[in-house]
């Protein structure tokens, strides 16, 4: 019922369709338990958990002078799942892709971990589930980060929420700081990959460890652009190894040229039996999706040949 009432009030108060309100947390009230400023605009459904914190903190910003910040708080014990968001309804009619800006940190120092920032829609009065739009796990910052919402329509509750992804109590606090969200016309910009998997035949009955994936952008686009944090095999993330396969940044390392012919691609490497696990003989095509520094997307497809001698003939 309260969401109900709250998806009413913003229709009568004519909050214009098309508008994220406060979009860079520069207005703020005081909010308890303790007066600390909260972002105008965004406090319905927020979770106040004991582990957590929130506030607009003037930390990191890209617009203005404040961001929103979500973090675990010191010495607290927190289980996985937990989380805290902050949210409001949207009227995503006619809206290609939202942009907005987030950076993932630890206090007082050392790396983000334990820890993931994601942009979630739901329409929780008609029982429509929370759906990730965005997720990230790597520390750093995320400049014009593009996530497409043009098959929505209507309104929905937007969030943004820092998860634990583990059960514990933690030396340090994993903070996900928002800023900068907009409105982008059209979809978001998906540029085509050309994707090449090493082995690029599988056998289930052997060993490995690695699937290994050399992404080529063509023409136009430098390689080295790609945030290597952001690729997925499916659902599968690029595994960040002790060689930084999966870093946000390019190096000697994951830049590579496979063919010798002057054109660059960008290495990551895939767990192996996580790959496995989803697919089937006799072969599989597999999305590899990821972004560049800039916020443009890119998307590809390759196909795995799968063998399974053990498995009987029909």
């Amino acid at each position: 019922m309260g969401c109900v009432l709250a998806l009413f009030v913003l229709v009568g108060a004519s909050v214009c369709p098309a508008q994220i309100q406060n979009p860079s947390f520069e207005m703020t009230y005081d909010g308890l338990p303790w007066p600390r400023p909260l972002p105008t605009g965004w406090g319905e459904m927020r979770t106040d958990h004991p582990s957590f914190n929130s506030l607009c903190t003037d930390l990191w910003s890209t617009d203005g002078e404040l961001s929103a910040g979500l973090h675990s708080r010191i010495n607290f014990t927190v289980s996985r799942d937990n989380y805290q968001s902050f949210g409001q309804w949207v009227d995503l009619t006619d809206i290609g892709s939202i942009v907005f800006d987030v950076r993932l940190a630890a206090y007082p120092a050392g790396e983000f971990a334990n820890f993931e920032a994601s942009l979630v829609v739901s329409i929780p009065y008609l029982g429509v589930p929370p759906v990730a739009l965005w997720q990230q796990a790597v520390g750093g910052v995320y400049l014009n980060q593009q996530v497409d919402v043009s098959h929505l329509s209507g309104w929905y509750f937007l969030e943004i929420r820092n998860t634990a992804q583990v059960a514990g109590k933690f030396p340090l606090a994993y903070w996900t700081q928002w800023d900068n969200f907009r409105f982008a016309e059209g979809t978001a910009t998906v540029i085509p990959a050309l994707v090449h998997l090493e082995p690029g035949t599988l056998n289930l009955n052997s060993g490995g460890k690695w699937i290994t994936c050399y992404i080529n952008l063509g023409e136009g686009d430098e390689v080295g652009l790609i945030d290597g944090s952001t690729v997925m095999l499916e659902e599968i993330p690029a595994h960040i190894g002790g060689y930084g396969w999966a870093t946000a940044e390019a190096s000697e390392g994951n830049i590579v040229d496979i063919g010798g012919d002057g054109s660059f691609e960008r290495m990551v490497k895939f767990d192996r039996a996580a790959v496995a696990a989803i697919v089937e003989p006799p072969e599989a095509t597999l999305l590899i999706t990821g972004a560049l520094t800039d916020g443009r997307l890119f998307a590809g497809e390759a196909v795995l040949r799968v063998l399974d001698p053990g498995r009987k003939k029909k």
